[in-house]
């Protein structure tokens, strides 16, 4: 009898991004939070070496994670509506 082989199968899209939405509001519980100096040459915007300083953290709570996707939603409204229709 011929063997089956398993297939390996992925998971769904929306589990994918909840585990990756997940794991970055992690993140900002463990990497510092910090900033470069900028300033202005012509018309872009350069960075200055070697000047990051660290920045007071803000970690995501449980909440608040949840509240982003929402209020993304909503800002991004009138994006969505033009797609759709």
């Amino acid at each position: 009898m011929a063997e089956r082989t398993k297939k390996s199968r992925v998971p769904h899209v929306f589990a994918l991004m909840f585990l990756i939405t997940i794991i970055m509001a992690i993140l900002t519980w463990v990497i510092p939070a910090g900033e470069y100096e900028r300033i202005k040459v012509g018309a872009r915007t350069v960075v200055v070496a070697d000047s990051f300083k660290v920045v007071d953290s803000n970690p995501q709570g449980f909440w608040q994670v949840f509240d982003a996707v929402v209020k993304g939603w909503i800002q991004s409204a009138s994006m969505i509506f033009m797609v759709f229709f």
